[in-house]
């Protein structure tokens, strides 16, 4: 009966304690009001952010459009400077020489060409048609005015695009003129107000930027400048495609609109802020507005944060910490109330906290387990990178200490053997470190691959003109078969010619006094590109072929030679070809030669290429990559 009694007070003094009591509802009040000053603090820095963010994207857009205006201004001052070179005395040939050399279209997208504008005085006009009618018979300036001196264009190029504005005289409107004026007068690059160029179809706002062409020599003073003037090198912009060319629209999260502040109507030259414009928003988060001068005008930009910018900005954390907070508050009254359950269930979560704690000691204990495979794999990895420094390293070390050497430095056949030997042993060191980086950036799931459009037959060539001397010296004969003169592709450029200096190098090094054959197709469902590299050296053996892509694999039974291998130049080519999503494929009989084939996928349509143009269509068959 004492034991009994004794339990029933136990009990009772347990359940006393486990009941709820004065400290726990000041504990649940604390965590509230802790829930709800951290959720006001949360939401205020959240503001903060977002109005740091939308000023730096405001900053980056008109930087980049000020960085663009600059490099456009290059591209002006470097037609300033081949006048100044020639003296003036520029053809139309030696102009379209400058643009095509320039890359117009590739490097200044958003540039709708570049010109030549040349002061004519009324009384040299006729001489200056019968000049320019020589080169371009339809020349001719207009419109009509009763100026004394005009400005017409006498070069434009590209002059398929701008051949309406060719002989345009920019005396006949006071925008133009002024802007040629202040150009001329301030010696500086300067812009024209809004205006609509001959050559656009759709009508939209554009512009003309201009620098100034003097003599040999720019003055120093307006008079001289004006009396020693010869003409302007022009470009004329459509501002929709200078946006798209500075700052498509998918690249950024704000929408602008860019009016000319120095006009009293403020014309608008560029409007994204309406409901035309997928990503315009109707209640912007945030809005500025910026004035900025540029090149003797002053663009105002109306900046509106865009759905873009909502969804990216969009951020919860407040409100997670609200909920959170009120989540835990629910929890911990939970919980109190559960402390007053029966000693069963205390018993019972006990037990069910062991269980949790053994299973979570196994998960442990196989984590462990795992790290320690990972271990051993890194251990083995590293001792194969091991070896395969240190014998060019030991060869390196080995030729400068016999150089070191009195008699070393007296013999120069000696030494200049040893240093060809270190030379070819520290150049092959340099492969094997960049393979090891390639191979572990593969692996590591970083390497990318970075499209772009060129000739592969170009690159094709090239390469096998770096392996001729090293073909030469064995007595290998090079051949090489395309079946088109230019090939157009779509492919990470460097990694395309990583494939085939990987293939060449190995063609050329396990061949001795043999042939050497590349040949260059179009698939025969014309969906890909096929590349394959032809030897008559030693063969693999088909158990051989198995490992071959295998990183550190060593045929020693089927190719052997003077140089060792680095063991991943094949891993890594099969790697790369699978970053393009093509494939790799082998032939070889031993002892007789082998041939490996790269296929690549392509596109057939030429319209897919933005650098494709109608000449090279005519001149050459295009396939892409």
């Amino acid at each position: 009966m004492a034991d009994e009694e004794k339990s029933g007070q136990e009990s009772q003094s347990l359940k006393h304690s486990l009941a709820l009591h004065w400290i726990h509802w000041a504990i649940l009040g604390m965590s509230l009001v802790l829930t709800l000053l951290a959720w006001r603090y949360s939401d205020q820095q959240s503001e903060a952010k977002l109005a740091a963010e939308f000023e730096r994207e405001s900053e980056r857009v008109i930087e980049l459009i000020r960085e663009r205006m600059n490099k456009y201004e290059d591209a002006l001052w470097a037609g300033v400077a081949l006048h100044s070179v020639k003296e003036n005395q520029i053809s139309y040939h030696d102009w379209k020489t400058y643009t095509d050399h320039i890359r117009l279209e590739v490097k200044y997208p958003g540039i709708n060409g570049i010109g030549v504008i040349k002061k004519v005085p009324r009384e040299n006009l006729q001489s200056h048609l019968q000049e320019e009618q020589k080169f371009v018979p339809h020349y001719k300036v207009y419109p009509e005015h009763d100026l004394n001196t005009l400005y017409p264009i006498v070069y434009i190029e590209p002059i398929r695009d701008n051949a309406k504005a060719l002989g345009l005289d920019m005396a006949h409107e006071s925008n133009r003129l002024t802007a040629v004026r202040k150009s001329r007068d301030s010696g500086t690059a300067q812009i024209t107000g809004p205006i609509t160029l001959v050559q656009d179809k759709t009508k939209t706002a554009g512009f003309l930027f201009f620098a100034p062409i003097y003599g040999p020599v720019v003055p120093k003073t307006i008079g001289g400048r004006q009396r020693t003037f010869y003409g302007v090198v022009y470009a004329p912009f459509i501002v929709k495609k200078l946006m798209e060319g500075t700052l498509r629209a998918e690249t950024r999260h704000v929408t602008l609109t860019i009016s000319d502040a120095g006009t009293t109507s403020d014309n608008v030259i560029f409007d994204e802020h309406n409901d035309a414009v997928d990503q315009f928003d109707p209640n912007p988060l945030f809005r500025k507005t910026v004035e900025i001068p540029l090149y003797g005008r002053v663009w105002r930009f109306e900046i509106w944060s865009s759905l873009v910018f909502r969804k990216v900005a969009s951020n919860n954390q407040s409100i997670f910490i609200l909920i959170g907070g009120i989540l835990i508050d629910t929890l911990l009254l939970f919980l109190f109330i559960s402390m007053t359950r029966s000693n069963q269930r205390a018993i019972e979560y006990a037990n069910q906290m062991t269980a949790d704690l053994q299973q979570s000691n196994l998960e442990l204990n196989k984590a462990r387990q795992q790290a320690d495979e990972a271990s051993e794999a890194k251990s083995t990895f590293l001792a194969n990178v091991s070896h395969e420094l240190r014998t060019p390293m030991n060869s390196i070390l080995g030729f400068c200490r016999r150089l070191l050497k009195p008699e070393g430095m007296n013999n120069k056949e000696r030494a200049i053997d040893a240093l060809q030997t270190v030379e070819r042993n520290a150049s092959h060191l340099l492969q094997l470190i960049n393979q090891i980086l390639d191979v572990s950036k593969i692996e590591a799931g970083e390497m990318r691959a970075y499209h772009d459009d060129f000739d592969a037959a170009e690159l094709i060539r090239d390469t096998i003109d770096v392996f001729t001397p090293l073909a030469e010296d064995k007595g290998i004969e090079l051949d090489l078969r395309m079946s088109a003169n230019a090939i157009r592709v779509r492919a990470d450029k460097t990694k395309l010619r990583q494939i085939l200096s990987n293939l060449l190098s190995n063609a050329v090094k396990f061949t001795d006094n043999g042939l050497v054959s590349m040949a260059v197709e179009q698939g025969e469902s014309r969906q890909d590109l096929r590349i394959s590299v032809e030897d008559t050296g030693t063969g693999i053996k088909d158990e051989d072929q198995r490992k071959l892509f295998a990183r550190f694999s060593e045929l020693s039974s089927t190719r052997t030679c003077v140089d060792a291998g680095t063991g991943l130049g094949l891993h890594l080519t099969q790697e790369l070809v699978h970053l393009h999503k093509g494939r790799i494929e082998v032939e070889s009989i031993f002892g007789k030669g082998t041939k490996f084939t790269v296929t690549l996928p392509v596109l057939i349509d030429e319209q897919d290429s933005p650098n494709t143009t109608t000449q090279d269509s005519e001149t050459s068959p295009t396939l892409y990559v």
